[in-house]
């Protein structure tokens, strides 16, 4: 089970769980296959993320046993973004004596989970929010949550989440301020975003979150592919097109001085396609604005880029108005925004 705990609250992110179980379930399935000539295909068909998950009663009532072993005292906050009913019966285990600071949030009325679970848990007035489909256990919950807003505030959470999964990626440089040819900068650390897989379960939810907005960026599969233009980015978008059956296009060695040659790149980049670049890092742009160029050569493009985090806001007001290539990146987070990631860059 993946929790975020905070000093006040305890976030259960529906969706992501589900997946994970789903995964696992698979898993185990396989394992004790004896003909396994074509798992390798199975699995392609099993990880990709479904368009929406659908609940029974048996997984309500695993998520009030999983949740039950946490301190009262904390507010758990169930995320049901990206759920839909299934043959749910009732919703009040959710909501029970030893766990009464419980907020059901991202409740959609779309598919009539929200108004589902008022019903089944005869919700006055005063502990609903209809327009952002929350539930409050009690009325004193509802005071506390509109008294710390960030605290509740979920986009906020994950993205603080991972924040600090990716300043713990940060490395010292042997050298104070080490040169970096990927940009042609000085940094004070290196981002080696490939430390987020010696914890698994932040793996997991950090190509979650990417395949989310992939998918939100790209459109209808089938019409586009992805792209990457470094090693990180290359296992990230291979992960990433597995989980959204979106094929991938390596350019990998792109840079200010080229680890490939030019005419390779030509080659693999086709003429009128879409393309999602997906990086680990950005820190100034400099291969992106390369890749964006040889995009553009080839008469197709470049429709957006996803990543973990950058150091150049890339919805910086000038960048926007100018319509650079760098407005069109996705970073789950932009480094600047948090004082406690010490990352610094110098131009030569």
């Amino acid at each position: 089970m993946f929790v975020i705990e905070t000093d006040t609250t305890i976030i259960y992110p529906v969706s992501f769980n589900q997946y994970i179980k789903k995964l696992n379930d698979y898993s185990v399935k396989v394992s004790s296959e004896s003909d396994e000539s074509d798992i390798g295909q199975k699995a392609d068909r099993n990880i990709l993320l479904p368009s929406g998950i659908l609940m029974s009663d048996g997984d309500v009532q695993e998520i009030h046993e999983e949740l039950r072993r946490y301190s009262p005292d904390k507010t758990i906050i169930i995320d049901f973004q990206g759920v839909k009913i299934k043959d749910c019966k009732n919703f009040s285990v959710l909501v029970s004596k030893e766990a009464n600071r419980v907020i059901l949030s991202n409740l959609s009325r779309e598919t009539g989970i929200f108004d589902k679970a008022v019903k089944d848990l005869n919700v006055p007035i005063e502990e609903q929010d209809g327009i952002r489909g929350i539930i409050y256990s009690n009325s004193e919950v509802r005071k506390w949550a509109e008294q710390n807003e960030k605290a509740t505030e979920l986009s906020e959470v994950y993205n603080n989440h991972i924040a600090a999964l990716v300043s713990g990626c940060m490395k010292s440089d042997e050298k104070p301020h080490q040169f970096q040819e990927s940009s042609c900068v000085f940094s004070n650390k290196y981002v080696n975003i490939k430390d987020i897989f010696r914890r698994p379960s932040d793996a997991r939810f950090l190509l979650y979150r990417l395949a989310l907005k992939v998918r939100d960026i790209g459109g209808s599969v089938g019409s586009y592919k992805l792209i990457c233009t470094s090693k990180t980015g290359a296992i990230l978008a291979n992960i990433i097109s597995k989980m959204i059956d979106v094929p991938v296009v390596y350019c990998v060695g792109m840079g200010p001085r080229f680890a490939v040659r030019p005419d390779e790149i030509v080659e693999v980049v086709q003429e009128n396609e879409r393309y999602v670049y997906i990086f680990d890092f950005i820190s100034l742009g400099t291969e992106l604005k390369i890749l964006s160029t040889f995009i553009s050569d080839k008469k197709s493009k470049l429709i957006g880029g996803v990543g973990p985090a950058s150091y150049i806001h890339c919805n910086h007001e000038e960048i926007v108005k100018r319509k650079l290539i760098l407005s069109k990146m996705h970073p789950l987070i932009n480094i600047q925004d948090y004082k406690e990631i010490d990352y610094k860059i110098e131009i030569p």
